[in-house]
């Protein structure tokens, strides 16, 4: 696999073609699926450190990621998507701030910071973990009406 910025020789039909590898083109869906890194066969429990919905990126904190990988892992925009459709996660339609548009419609719900995340991982192109299969956990909150008696 080429490094991002590398130039690349191949000889095709006695022709010699010279190319330079770039990032963008690990984005192509036919480089991707030629070039893909296998998926970690292990799920991880993460909390949502960050997520910014306009620039379609964030990172889950980890602590079992964190030792295997030696960083956060990265979300992208299509994972968080994913996470956020119905039937994943929070019903955006009870939060008192849920997001409406101008005709009052609710908006799209978004990964928000330290929601309860369950993913696996591909190391991308730069050899960087990224969470895949990314899905949004229930949080429940109240008190125990009656406690479990101790044996």
């Amino acid at each position: 696999q080429a490094a991002s910025g590398s130039v690349c020789t191949r000889h095709v039909e006695g022709h010699t073609v010279r190319f330079r590898f770039s990032s963008t083109m690990a984005m192509n869906p036919l480089y991707q699926q030629q070039h893909q890194l296998p998926l970690d066969p292990e799920e991880y429990l993460g909390m949502v450190k960050s997520y910014n919905e306009r620039r379609g990126f964030g990172f889950v904190a980890c602590e079992r990621t964190a030792a295997k990988f030696g960083r956060d892992v990265y979300i992208a925009k299509s994972e968080a998507r994913l996470a956020t459709e119905e039937g994943s996660g929070r019903l955006i339609s009870t939060l008192p701030f849920a997001s409406r548009s101008a005709d009052g419609r609710l908006l799209p719900p978004t990964l928000m910071e330290e929601d309860l995340v369950r993913f696996r991982v591909r190391m991308n192109a730069d050899g960087m973990p990224q969470a895949e299969k990314l899905r949004r956990l229930w949080k429940f909150a109240g008190l125990v009406a009656v406690a479990p008696e101790a044996n």
